[in-house]
């Protein structure tokens, strides 16, 4: 039997992760991972979440826009600040997960 907040969660992580691919999508793609580049900021932004708060009625919308915007806002500083210096795809990771915790901490304040 699934549970349907699970469900919802599925949604969300797999609607924010195509708004990060956007984004990093003029990376090339020789140079950057994106597939994994994209897998780290979901996984930042949804750390801590709680998924039966997160996807009530009256919440929904407010978690789903909140994380979007904080994806987004990853996604594009990494970009714009850090994707230039990596060289190869094996970098990616690292170079990501560095950012993060160096900008946002290493556990997501949501």
């Amino acid at each position: 039997m699934s549970r349907p907040e699970l469900e919802d969660i599925a949604f969300m992580k797999m609607r924010i992760g195509e708004a990060v691919a956007d984004i990093l999508r003029s990376i090339p793609s020789g140079k950057v991972d994106q597939a994994e580049a994209r897998a780290q900021i979901v996984l930042y932004v949804f750390q801590g979440v709680d998924a039966e708060s997160a996807v009530l009625d009256h919440a929904r919308y407010d978690w789903y826009y909140t994380l979007l915007g904080k994806a987004v806002a990853i996604a594009q500083g990494w970009k714009i600040n850090h994707a230039g210096e990596v060289t190869s795809a094996e970098q990616t990771v690292p170079s990501i997960q560095s950012y993060i915790t160096k900008t946002y901490g290493s556990s997501s304040p949501l």
